[in-house]
């Protein structure tokens, strides 16, 4: 099959007690996975006892089998939580509150990586004129249930990415005091990722987005384009994230003696993130996957 690598993940749940925490990484290393899911933890007012207690349990059995543990922390309570629970692999930015220096220095040394969806929050727009995009990926039901357009039409109006309104249809949105959602994930994520940084923290790109994928790429490197310079980004993508795979003596940069997976791009990719969108050829592994030269 002539497509991307793939690293598999399995499941723990850490609310069903540490033993089956345990039980449940044992089972995965019996498979020969490497990874586990992503745990999510409570974000406000922020982890429970019996998630910090099953986290534990998972973090101690996962070192012992080479395995590595991943969190969904969404809050700074949860993600500094994750970090004191061992965990060194933390998945999306805060997107329920402003991370503070001190939090994001605790993150810096213990060498803890990040990763982002950076755009969580933002809307997706398509001015009138624009092409439709795909809301969610053919033969899989509306993320967000009955209602849910199947595009994103060109009718330059905010949609969350599942394709319902935003930011209404944000999962788990921020309310005010009335209990309406207020769309602030957008700002928080942008602000985050910038303190987190500056604070020596590595920072790597992942999206979870429903959508086409190369739309969903695009509407991540604008959110990037906020905070972050072109070289900055391009260290995001490539050697961060490949840190974060622990792969980075295979990927991330080009050097003699790695997988040689190289994209040729028409246009500097320094000179704007449009340009990483217009990728005319694809080398995995030091063979041609995809050809678009003409």
């Amino acid at each position: 099959m002539n497509g991307p690598r793939l690293i598999v993940s399995g499941p723990v749940n850490i609310r069903m007690g540490p033993d089956m925490a345990r039980q449940q990484v044992d089972d995965l290393a019996a498979k020969g996975v490497k990874w586990t899911g992503e745990i999510g933890l409570t974000p406000e007012p922020g982890p429970t006892d019996q998630e910090i207690e099953g986290l534990k349990a998972a973090v101690d059995e996962a070192a012992k089998k080479g395995i590595t543990v991943q969190v969904h922390a969404v809050s700074t309570p949860a993600m500094v939580a994750a970090v004191d629970a061992g965990v060194r692999r933390l998945v999306h930015l805060p997107n329920k509150d402003w991370v503070t220096r001190s939090a994001a220095q605790k993150l810096a040394s213990t060498n803890t990586i990040i990763l982002r969806t950076i755009g969580f929050g933002a809307p997706v727009v398509i001015p009138p004129g624009g092409a439709p995009i795909p809301a969610f990926f053919p033969g899989l039901p509306p993320p967000g249930g009955a209602g849910i357009p199947q595009s994103f039409p060109a009718d330059d109006k905010p949609r969350f990415r599942s394709g319902g309104p935003w930011p209404d249809s944000i999962v788990g949105a921020n309310v005010d005091d009335q209990g309406k959602p207020t769309g602030t994930e957008a700002g928080y994520t942008i602000v985050n990722a910038r303190t987190i940084r500056d604070q020596g923290v590595l920072l790597g790109y992942c999206t979870d987005t429903e959508y086409e994928a190369r739309a969903a790429l695009e509407h991540e490197l604008k959110s990037y384009n906020v905070v972050f310079s072109m070289a900055d980004m391009v260290k995001i993508m490539g050697s961060n994230t490949a840190a974060y795979l622990n792969m980075s003596d295979q990927l991330g940069t080009l050097e003699p003696g790695k997988l040689a997976d190289i994209i040729l791009q028409d246009g500097n990719p320094l000179e704007g993130y449009w340009n990483w969108l217009k990728v005319k050829l694809v080398v995995k592994g030091g063979r041609i996957a995809v050809d678009k030269r003409s």
